[in-house]
């Protein structure tokens, strides 16, 4: 998915500042510009042009941190809705296509689709995962080639079942990282609600200024978060590191807040793990 961007969300290079003002390094540095620091500049002189990996990997490691404790408070930032997989082929077991097998299963990951004898890698553009997924949290199916509803399916809490396979994939299973079904005898669209990932900021040419995180005013708990962990890196005194931990701490507890808050705007009523007759089952986020 793209990274969103604009004035909205704090820049790496608005972040990097504060790290540096935070460590007391807010000196010129190698080019003379006040403020690009010495210890913790964006790029290297030496080789030149090359990303600094004691400020860079510390902010990476934070801002990584920032997403896991927002995905679990389901920041709408790193959701994403109606990815359509489409064509997906019908069951293809020892019976052949389209036969029903109890026996045989399918699964879809971010490279190919397995049929239950063959697995694919050129069905179309759109008939994998998304690279950027993390966990599915709802799926949805319809027949291909057609503009039929989609209907939502059942996420089994313990396994696939061991039945033939019908017009419809009815059920899914999230195991080693891809999408398992039973599959059916034709072939099946389906649309994905998920918990998307951020690339990493690490590219050779890196531009702090123009890359943006997308999570609006994050910037101080990720540079009280970058500081804390380059101090522990440094060998800084541990009250110095405490005291870092306990202000990043403040600023999480804060995001966090307000996105609860947000939250309690509406009613909420929770629903049994696994519903068979509603599909309605509650996933790891309550989404």
């Amino acid at each position: 998915m793209p990274i969103p961007t604009g004035p909205n969300y704090p820049s790496l290079e608005t972040i990097a500042n504060m790290v540096r003002s935070i460590c007391n390094d807010s000196f010129a540095g190698a080019t003379g510009t006040p403020g690009e620091g010495i210890v913790l500049p964006d790029q290297l002189t030496t080789p030149p042009n090359t990303n600094n990996p004691l400020l860079l990997n510390h902010l990476n490691s934070s801002i990584r941190e920032l997403y896991r404790k927002l995905r679990n408070v389901k920041v709408p930032t790193l959701i994403q809705d109606n990815y359509l997989v489409e064509n997906l082929p019908p069951i293809n077991g020892p019976l052949g296509p389209s036969q029903p097998d109890p026996t045989v299963q399918q699964w879809l990951d971010n490279a190919g689709f397995w049929d239950g004898s063959e697995y694919w890698t050129d069905l179309t553009p759109n008939s994998v995962l998304p690279t950027d997924l993390l966990l599915p949290l709802k799926i949805w199916e319809r027949t291909s080639d057609t503009t039929d509803t989609f209907t939502q399916m059942q996420e089994v809490q313990d396994g696939l079942p061991p039945r033939d396979q019908t017009g419809r994939l009815v059920q899914w299973e999230w195991r080693a990282d891809r999408i398992n079904f039973l599959g059916a005898v034709g072939n099946r669209d389906i649309r994905l609600r998920y918990v998307g990932v951020f690339p990493q900021f690490f590219t050779a040419d890196l531009d702090f200024t123009n890359t943006f995180v997308p999570i609006m005013d994050c910037e101080d708990f990720v540079a009280y978060k970058t500081a804390e962990k380059i101090t522990l890196a440094l060998g800084g005194a541990g009250e110095i590191v405490a005291s870092l931990m306990q202000t990043a701490a403040n600023h999480l507890f804060d995001l966090r807040n307000e996105q609860v808050r947000r939250m309690q705007r509406v009613t909420y009523q929770r629903q049994a793990y696994n519903d068979s007759d509603t599909a309605q089952e509650l996933d790891p986020y309550g989404i």
